[in-house]
C-alpha cells in the first residue's frame, strides 16, 4: 500500500512526533460494495520506486499512484465481528462472533 510516515524531532524537547498516513482513492468496482474509498495497492513494480526518498517530483508521485493496482488477488472478504473496531472489546475472541463483511489479508 502506499503512505507516507515522518519525524519531527520539534515535537517536544524529549520526545519526537513520529505519524504516518495511508494514500487512499476512490473505491474500484470489487471494493465499492463495502467502501466508497480504498487504499491504493502499488503496483509491484513500483513500490522501489515509491520508498526511494529521492521520489520528490509530483507528477513522478501521481504516475506512480495512478498505476495503482487496485484491489489485490489475495484480498478476500471474511466475517468479523462490529466488535473489531470498539476499543472496549478486551478478548480477540470477542472479534470473531457476529458477521460482518471485512478485507483480510491470506495466512501466509
Amino acid at each position: 500500500m502506499a503512505g507516507f510516515a515522518s519525524k519531527d524531532g520539534a515535537a517536544s524537547p524529549r520526545e519526537e512526533l513520529q505519524t504516518c498516513t495511508i494514500v487512499i482513492r476512490d473505491a474500484d468496482d470489487a471494493m465499492a460494495r463495502l467502501h466508497n474509498r480504498m487504499p491504493v495497492v502499488l503496483a509491484r513494480e513500483d513500490e522501489q520506486a515509491w520508498l526511494d526518498p529521492q521520489l520528490t517530483i509530483p507528477s513522478l508521485v501521481m504516475e506512480i499512484l495512478a498505476r495503482s493496482a487496485g484491489v489485490p488477488v489475495w484480498l478476500k472478504n471474511s466475517a468479523a465481528s462490529l466488535r473489531v473496531a470498539r476499543i472496549v472489546a478486551q478478548q480477540p475472541a470477542q472479534a470473531i462472533s457476529t458477521p460482518h463483511l471485512a478485507a483480510v489479508a491470506p495466512k501466509v
